[in-house]
């Protein structure tokens, strides 16, 4: 995958956003690789590897997830990478040995160790059936006799199309969360009357989970806000607030909370209205963040500092409802 697609992709943006919290890592372990493999790990050791580190020298290179841990009862270090797809790519398996190339590099030259054993998990819940080799040797057909001198690795697959709703909440255990993000992984490409069952799962979950996983199936659907509300509101909370409205929200309790800090020094209505005024631009202003970051990946800064000098709330809507026709970033900035 190229870089400008990855700046496209907010499927991949939400997959890193899931997986950043440990928690999610361990029970994603635990309940849905093979019981060979996750019995063997120790899940209280686990730790993100910073990606930063690897792709400094080699700006091309797109590691989705990198973790380092133990196994149990050993002192023996593992890494465990993941490869999140949404579409099938044939290269794959070419990636993941890039990838381990570049950590053993790390390893040796910069840590001055020997290569640490990597664990390769290919994250897939694209809309083509997945049929690539289960094996890095499997790509080339030659003589079998032969294929013992070749490099050859094989990887963990975990694929939504294998499982159903109701076994993906099983495996998840407590963690709706982690259950309600598979689900919408699995359903994205689907029909939103066809995301019946993973849409009243995900109405299970408290306002700030459920709204983080609206905002991927928003940002990532061909339909709108409001069609995608009319579908909620059909099935679900009658009187749930609109998306924008939760953003809105959001911001206007930091901003309530400000306006009284403010009013006990600068008077008493004057603090209550500006507390109000700042709560609705500030939720705005992390609605349009949160759009940007699912749909096009990381923010410029500059784009970031004059988003968060705009006070006009009109001007920030406008930007708001322009974010699902623009094409990137620099679309956007022409608009401030």
């Amino acid at each position: 995958m190229s870089k400008q697609e990855t700046l496209h992709n907010p499927h991949d943006t939400f997959f890193k956003k899931l997986m950043s919290d440990p928690q999610n890592v361990r029970d994603f372990i635990s309940g849905f690789l093979p019981s060979a493999l996750a019995n063997k790990i120790d899940l209280a050791t686990i730790k993100h590897k910073d990606r930063e580190q690897l792709t400094k020298k080699n700006r091309r290179l797109h590691l989705d997830l990198a973790i380092t841990c133990k196994l149990s009862g050993k002192d023996a270090e593992i890494y465990i990478i993941f490869e999140h797809k949404s579409t099938l790519d044939k290269l794959t398996l070419v990636q993941i040995l890039t990838y381990c190339a570049a950590l053993w590099e790390h390893n040796i030259l910069n840590e001055k160790r020997l290569p640490v054993p990597v664990i390769p998990v290919v994250f897939y819940h694209g809309k083509d059936k997945f049929d690539l080799p289960n094996r890095f040797g499997n790509y080339f057909a030659i003589d079998e006799s032969l294929k013992g001198y070749m490099v050859d690795f094989g990887y963990a697959l975990f694929n939504t199309a294998d499982l159903a709703e109701d076994e993906i909440a099983r495996k998840s255990y407590n963690n709706l969360y982690l259950g309600a993000s598979l689900m919408a992984f699995k359903r994205i490409f689907d029909s939103l009357p066809e995301m019946e069952i993973t849409l009243r799962y995900i109405l299970q979950l408290d306002a700030k989970n459920r709204l983080r996983i609206f905002e991927y199936l928003v940002t990532s659907k061909d339909v709108t806000s409001e069609e995608f509300e009319a579908t909620i509101r059909k099935i679900g909370d009658a009187d749930m607030p609109t998306i924008a409205e939760q953003w809105i929200e959001r911001g206007r309790l930091e901003g309530h909370l400000e306006g009284r800090r403010e009013g006990k020094l600068e008077g008493k209505l004057e603090g209550k209205l500006e507390g109000k005024l700042e709560g609705l631009i500030r939720g705005l202003i992390e609605g349009i963040e949160g759009m940007l970051e699912i749909k096009f990946g990381d923010i410029p800064i500059d784009l970031k500092k004059k988003l968060q000098a705009i006070s006009d709330p009109s001007k920030l809507e406008a930007i708001k409802d322009y974010i699902k026709r623009a094409n990137d970033c620099e679309q956007i900035q022409k608009m401030l």
